[in-house]
């Protein structure tokens, strides 16, 4: 027995007045002093602190939120995991989990089990009841679910986890310190490489989430897993008979960064209820009480982690299915600048095998769907583990690697997180490795292999160089200011295709070469004196495609020209001139609507969206955000145009449209039409200017005849909320406008003069006078003559430097033949 009572391994909870370390401020109480049962004795110390912890924290709500928890002598990440619930304190799941190496499992939701060694407590979401080992007791408080996280009295998790509690009133610390014969290891989920977190427990609230939910692990199964059925959500009172508030409009496909993104445009805010699906690998969305008000129902996709989409109005809501190409996680994230959501889906880890190599370094090969790929590597000690997290990829199943030498024991990979898959391998002494671990990116080859190097003698991760085998590559990448122009020059050894993207958070200009090998990753350059440009960088993004990305200060205007033999490329960057506005672009008809159809059998709603997808690049070009009420063939009715461009706040409509005057007849020229918004007099109508101005510069643009503004009640013009007009291009059912419509170059001096219209429009609004659109390329090109011409380097030019210099044993490992 302990000299005080307590059973050997399980003392009784000590309270630590702040302070004080003296003996005699720790003695036990009387009721301690006489208790048989030190379980009871425990349970009592620990309703004690707590209890003292709810006086202060009733007193002071919020310092539940700011608190310090310190867990074994290490502070610990702990902003929103503790709150008060009930009249005690609380811990989240994710903090039980990740720090304390609890295991969730919630597969009997709203009940939910806990794991620590061989403990087992079970509670019920909204219960005062709970079970540990067996016998039924009573909690302080109920188990919460609050802003998407469980959250569990702290009492239970400490007697569960054989945790001691102590508190520093002063310092608003909370100290947590294991038992010697506590469950759980010191490394409490850092252990537990191989375990994930249960995704409902985790984020039990319906809504977006910002942790994602994990994939669960792949078995075999005699037939395939049947979607869930939907319950019928009961109708609000009063809706019978009204339109539905929130409809998913449409659902768009990009590419961000390597990562496959769902873009789900609804017209107002919506509870997306997600979970994967095995058997076959698909991700199934709902949303209820949502209207389905897209023109389409099945969507072929094709690319490497999605088959296609599909849509479908249940009971009580909207059902969206991404079937997948294998098990893929994913992040719900909100809306980027509309009531919808995003669904980002994770990498797909295909393969990896751990090789030890001379030197004391170990080469981790990996085949991926696609990249970069994040990763940070990192020890634990007792036992000494070198730890490799891939991050936003997903693993199918975990496996041990086959790996034995003098360094290394063995290793072995699994879902840690749904977020990360981990490498662990198992070491047989100890290494030097930098105290907060190293990060980077690796990026895959062509055949979608990477390499990481670990250089255990220097505490290195590098990336291998790989050798593949494309014809063009980039001899450099370098950043020159002239004038009020920042400039990015780009050297290929062969001609150069481009497809070029802003993206946002943080704001930066991507341009992706397919076909071109950077052979070793550039940057990042932080350009001296730049008011535009942030950052600078390349690397491979795909295993085909090189990459430039430009991070910039503010929302940029820019402009791309090439040289004459297209191996050279030069990115120029601006201030916007029209940062922070959102304009929606209607490209009429489409689908089975094919609209007004020329004598030549050119259909209308071909020629609008050719115009409409021009249009839009102009204007992103020039900083704007641009939203297509569609971006390729198919149907969309008016109120959805109209409840998208409403639901996104636009600062601008602009539909795009072919005029037609019926056989027998001809007619020729330019029109627009407009609306005044209600009570607002028709000659200072806002929506007449944005006319006005588009009409002027459209008609400098391709010189037909002018048709005038005109104001006229169609759909679109009444039922959106911002100026908005209807350009009617030229008559497809003249002959020589019919071909004029066809021409692409014609589409493109549409397109650029109704951008310039905007652009006027909002200057007349209060902004600078607006840039030549027409002139850009060519002021441009005078800029950057002598690089483009000859190949010449202006004086002040800064090149960007490779990313990484290898070590000794690093670089002969990256030289060897074995890459």
């Amino acid at each position: 027995m302990a000299p005080d009572g307590a059973q050997a391994g399980n003392p009784r909870l000590e309270w630590k007045f702040p302070g004080y370390g003296n003996e005699q401020f720790r003695r036990p109480c009387r009721w301690q002093q006489q208790e048989a049962d030190p379980m009871a004795r425990g349970w009592r110390g620990i309703l004690w602190v707590l209890g003292c912890l709810a006086v202060l924290l009733y007193a002071c709500p919020v310092w539940a939120q700011v608190m310090k928890v310190v867990l074994d002598g290490r502070a610990v990440p702990s902003s929103g995991e503790l709150m008060l619930i009930g009249n005690g304190l609380g811990m989240s799941v994710a903090l039980m989990a990740e720090e304390l190496g609890v295991e969730v499992d919630d597969s009997a939701w709203p009940v939910v089990q806990f794991r620590a060694g061989d403990r087992v407590a079970r509670v019920e979401v909204g219960q005062r009841t709970a079970v540990l080992d067996g016998r039924t007791i009573q909690l302080q408080a109920a188990p919460t679910v609050r802003d998407g996280m469980l959250f569990v009295p702290l009492h239970l998790v400490a007697d569960l986890a054989g945790l001691r509690v102590d508190w520093d009133l002063f310092a608003g610390v909370l100290t947590l310190e294991r038992r010697s014969g506590s469950p759980v290891s010191a490394d409490g989920a850092r252990a537990r490489d191989g375990q994930w977190v249960s995704g409902r427990a985790v984020s039990a609230a319906v809504g977006l989430v910002s942790r994602p939910l994990p994939v669960p692990p792949v078995t075999a199964r005699p037939a395939p897993a049947p979607e869930p059925p939907r319950e019928p959500s009961p109708a609000p009172e009063g809706s019978a008979g009204r339109e539905e508030t929130v409809a998913l409009l449409d659902v768009r496909l990009r590419t961000v960064e390597g990562r496959h993104e769902l873009v789900v445009l609804t017209d107002g805010p919506v509870e997306p209820r997600a979970m994967y699906l095995p058997d076959p690998h698909r991700l199934v969305i709902d949303l209820p009480g949502a209207a389905l008000s897209t023109g389409w129902r099945t969507m072929p996709v094709g690319n490497v982690v999605m088959h296609q989409l599909r849509v479908s109005s249940e009971e009580g809501g909207v059902r969206l299915v991404a079937d997948l190409t294998g098990p893929t996680g994913y992040t719900l994230l909100p809306g980027d600048g509309h009531p919808g959501f995003v669904v980002r889906l994770n990498h797909q880890l295909r393969s990896l095998v751990a090789r030890p190599l001379a030197g004391g370094a170990i080469s981790l090969q990996a085949e991926v769907s696609g990249g970069p790929v994040a990763y940070q590597a990192f020890v634990l000690r007792e036992p000494w583990r070198l730890v490799v997290d891939f991050l936003d990829v997903t693993v199918p199943a975990a496996y041990d690697l086959a790996v034995d030498s003098a360094l290394v024991r063995s290793g072995r990979v699994s879902q840690f997180r749904q977020d990360a898959v981990r490498v662990v391998l198992e070491l047989r002494e100890p290494i030097n490795w930098p105290q907060g671990g190293v990060s980077g990116w690796a990026y895959p080859g062509p055949d979608g292999r990477l390499t990481l190097l670990l250089d255990t003698k220097l505490g290195l991760a590098v990336v291998a160089p790989q050798r593949v085998e494309l014809s063009n590559g980039l001899d450099y990448v370098a950043f020159v200011r002239e004038g009020d122009m920042e400039l990015v020059l780009v050297q290929g050894r062969r001609p150069l295709e481009l497809e070029i993207r802003r993206l946002r958070d943080p704001e930066r200009i991507v341009l992706d070469f397919p076909g071109v090998l950077v052979e070793r990753t550039l940057g990042p350059l932080s350009p001296p004196g730049s008011s535009v440009v942030a950052a600078l960088r390349a690397g491979q993004a795909t295993p085909s495609t090189g990459r430039v990305v430009v991070e910039t200060r503010q929302v940029a205007e820019h402009q791309v020209v090439f040289s004459e033999d297209r191996t050279r490329a030069v990115l120029s960057v601006r201030p916007s001139q029209l940062a922070g506005r959102t304009i929606v672009v209607d490209p009429g008809h489409g689908g089975r609507d094919p609209g007004a159809i020329g004598p030549g059998g050119t259909q209308e709603k071909d020629v609008n969206l050719a115009i409409a997808l021009q249009l839009a690049r102009y204007l992103e070009q020039a900083g704007a955000r641009v939203v297509l009420t569609r971006d390729r063939d198919v149907y969309v009715d008016l109120a959805t145009r109209t409840r998208l461009a409403n639901a996104l706040r636009a600062d601008a409509f602009i539909s795009i449209h072919s005029d037609a005057i019926g056989a027998g007849r001809t007619a020729s020229g330019t029109g627009t039409f407009y609306h005044p918004a209600p009570g607002e007099p028709p000659d200072r109508s806002a929506s007449g200017r944005l006319g006005e101005a588009v009409q002027r510069e459209v008609l400098a643009a391709i010189g037909l005849p002018d048709r005038g503004v005109r104001q006229r009640a169609f759909y679109v013009l009444l039922h959106t909320e911002m100026p908005a007009v209807l350009v009617e291009v030229a008559f497809i059912d003249n002959p020589a406008e019919e071909k004029l419509l066809r021409d692409p170059e014609f589409q493109r001096r549409a397109a650029a003069g109704i951008a310039q219209g905007v652009l006027r429009f909002f200057a007349d609004a209060g902004g600078r006078a607006p840039r030549r659109i027409a002139e850009w390329e060519s002021e441009l090109q005078q800029v950057a003559a002598a690089f483009l011409e000859k190949g010449d380097i202006p004086a002040n030019a800064v090149m960007v430097a490779p990313a990484t210099a290898l070590g000794a044993v690093s670089e002969a490992v990256a030289q060897s033949q074995e890459f």
